[in-house]
Parts: structure tokens; C-alpha cells; sequence
């Protein structure tokens, strides 16, 4: 299964509505811009995942974050 969402919101939310809606081997696909290093940082506060980067070709300044293994983190502060 795969969940992508673009420009709707910090990846923090989009990895919660991912683990909401898929299942353990589900795999998140999410154009982020220039930020998308601060987003990745923020969100692995709450969440524990992988994350692959792959420069986008439409823009030299965005990526496409493929991200899987997604699991909230309990001891997140």
C-alpha cells in the first residue's frame, strides 16, 4: 500500500493519517520543499520511521520523502 499526500501538511500529521489509514508495510510518499530536513527532525520527535530523500525534478529545491516502518514514539518528550 502506498499514501501520498502534497503540500497538506507538516510530516508529523501526514505520518499519523498514514499509520491511521495503512498498515505496517505501508509507505509514505510526500513532496516536501526546501524545510523538508526541519520536517523530517520534527517529526521523529513523535515518530519512528525510515526516510529515503529523492531530489524532485520539478523543483531543485524540494524532495520526495518515501518513508516506511512508521510507529508513534512512547517515549517521544
Amino acid at each position: 500500500d502506498v499514501v501520498s499526500a502534497r503540500a497538506v501538511a507538516p510530516l508529523k500529521t501526514l505520518l499519523s493519517q498514514a499509520k491511521h489509514h495503512g498498515r505496517a508495510e505501508t509507505v509514505g510518499l510526500f513532496p516536501k520543499g526546501q524545510a523538508a530536513q526541519a520536517d523530517i527532525e520534527d517529526a521523529r520527535r513523535n515518530w519512528s520511521f525510515t526516510c529515503r530523500q529523492h531530489q524532485s525534478i520539478t523543483d531543485p529545491a524540494a524532495q520526495i520523502l518515501e518513508v516506511g516502518a512508521i510507529r508513534e514514539r512512547h517515549d517521544a518528550t
